[in-house]
């Protein structure tokens, strides 16, 4: 399944394009958490081709599911913004606990935050858990979505058991 999400991913955009500069992962989230050190990073990539790089921070580096976290991704391929909601909500439902109603809304507010994404662009999530999780798109505020539940299962994606990207899930953790 996760396979074929790429796939379509994949061809849903075009694949190489000329990479901007964007800012660094490391100057957005110590210009916003200046306590959180990175955790551990890692890459997802389809038939040996990098899709993304991602990095997990956390307060003093130690990540606990009820600590505030930030997830930055550096995206390697351009991604239209109703793909990237398409996944982030197939995601979701792979890995969380919610009902329709939530995902709805959730998917209504990703499509108002997340962009289209070009090669180099960044998204970091602070994740706030228990509160909101806060979107900054190549280091500008992007938007906010303010739903406990969400900042709670939000960053299951990648990290759950059940993602569908276990080798990064361990990257990011440290745990490789």
């Amino acid at each position: 399944m996760k396979k074929l999400a790429l796939v379509i991913l994949l061809f849903a955009f075009p694949a190489f394009a000329v990479v901007k500069a964007s800012p660094d992962l490391d100057q957005i989230i110590m210009r916003k958490e200046p306590t959180f050190e990175k955790v551990g990073a890692g890459s997802v990539k389809f038939f040996g081709m990098k899709i993304y790089d991602s990095e997990l921070w956390a307060p003093k580096g130690h990540y606990g599911e009820k600590s505030p976290t930030a997830l930055g991704i550096n995206y390697k391929w351009d991604v239209n913004r109703k793909d990237l909601v398409r996944t982030t909500r197939e995601e979701l439902v792979r890995v969380g606990n919610f009902t329709d109603e939530q995902l709805d809304n959730w998917s209504a507010q990703l499509a108002d935050i997340y962009p289209d994404i070009r090669n180099g662009d960044t998204i970091v999530a602070f994740a706030y858990p228990n509160k909101r999780v806060v979107f900054f798109y190549n280091g500008k505020y992007a938007g906010e979505v303010a739903d406990p539940v969400f900042a709670n299962e939000y960053l299951n994606i990648w990290l759950s058991e059940k993602t569908s990207e276990p080798d990064a899930r361990k990257a990011m953790l440290g745990m490789n």
